[in-house]
């Protein structure tokens, strides 16, 4: 039987590879071959990479995404330079006319006198004008007693008196010689200090004013102290 096998696979070999089946039943070679040829073996290992190839052409742009969502704020930055100043604005509009302060008086005492109540001298008075115009004023007395304003409107009317002897008594100012006006008192409980007060009345043109002993009955003694020149002031202002 091997002596047939290999006379068989020599006669394959000079006929060119392929023998036909004769007539005695003889299968060709190929299917001999596939009956007797052995399980597969096992894979090889891979193979080394192969080089890499050129770079594609550049693909086309894509669509434009959706606008994402707002981030957080960022930190403040530091402050800028100060910038050029800017051009100079129109001027406003010119302001009302304002009261001249030339409407004042300024009156007063270094002598020693005492008022009396009742039946007495009862008007402080002044010996001695100035600083100050009196355009808007007229003063009556040798030595002056009263006050008379030209004008109507708001007066700041501010005084003081030293009393030497005769405390507590009070003093005020008083218009058109009635009684004091309530709100001007100034009540002195001690001696040899100069003591003030300032009022604001509203007055009318003609309107006299006074400054005067309002206690009653009281008899003071208003002078100079040691150290001092004045015993007592009256300064009248138009304010308004």
């Amino acid at each position: 039987m091997t002596k047939l096998l290999l006379a068989l696979c020599m006669l394959f070999a000079f006929s060119g590879g392929s023998v036909a089946a004769d007539d005695g039943g003889i299968p060709p070679d190929s299917e001999l071959i596939q009956k007797h040829r052995g399980p597969p073996g096992a894979p090889g290992a891979p193979g080394a990479p192969g080089p890499r190839g050129h770079r594609g052409h550049k693909g086309d742009e894509g669509h434009h995404g959706k606008e994402g969502a707002t981030g957080p704020q960022g930190a403040t930055g530091e402050t800028g330079a100060a910038g050029g100043t800017g051009a100079t604005g129109a001027a406003g509009a010119t302001g009302a006319t304002g009261l001249p302060f030339s409407q004042y008086v300024m009156l007063s005492s270094d002598g020693s006198q005492d008022p009396t109540t009742p039946g007495g001298q009862t008007e402080v008075v002044f010996d001695n004008e100035g600083p100050g115009p009196t355009s808007g004023f007229t003063l009556t007395g040798s030595p002056i007693t009263t006050v008379t304003v030209v004008n109507a409107g708001v007066y700041e009317i501010s005084f003081g008196v030293c009393v030497t002897s005769g405390a507590p008594v009070s003093f005020a100012i008083s218009v058109n010689g009635g009684s004091s006006t309530p709100s001007s008192s100034l009540e002195i409980d001690s001696t040899d200090t100069l003591q003030a007060r300032v009022v604001l009345l509203q007055l009318n043109a003609g309107d006299s004013l006074q400054l005067i002993l309002e206690t009653s009955p009281a008899t003071c003694t208003i002078g100079t102290t040691a150290g001092g020149d004045v015993s007592a002031y009256l300064s009248i202002t138009q304010i308004g």
